[in-house]
């Protein structure tokens, strides 16, 4: 499954725009992945993250993040090798 980067704003977690440079698109994408990994491990206290995994929608997970599918970026990422 291919990533699709998210835009982060006040209306929550939405893809990207195609207005958005693709830099800043990434990096948005870069940011969530980023901040859902290190919640994930304050919580389990590891980083292998099942494929299937997501974030719940309930706290201590803000809700810009609820239901992002952090195990299988995790997969792409561990697969891709970045």
């Amino acid at each position: 499954m291919k990533y699709i980067p998210l835009r982060v704003g006040s209306q929550g977690a939405q893809p990207a725009t195609r207005s958005a440079s693709p830099q800043a698109a990434e990096e948005e994408a870069y940011q969530m992945f980023f901040e859902a990994l290190k919640g994930y491990k304050q919580v389990n206290r590891d980083v292998m993250v099942p494929f299937k995994w997501k974030v719940p929608h309930s706290s201590p997970w803000p809700e810009v993040m609820h239901g992002y599918e952090l195990g299988e970026v995790c997969t792409a990422v561990r697969s891709e090798g970045r």
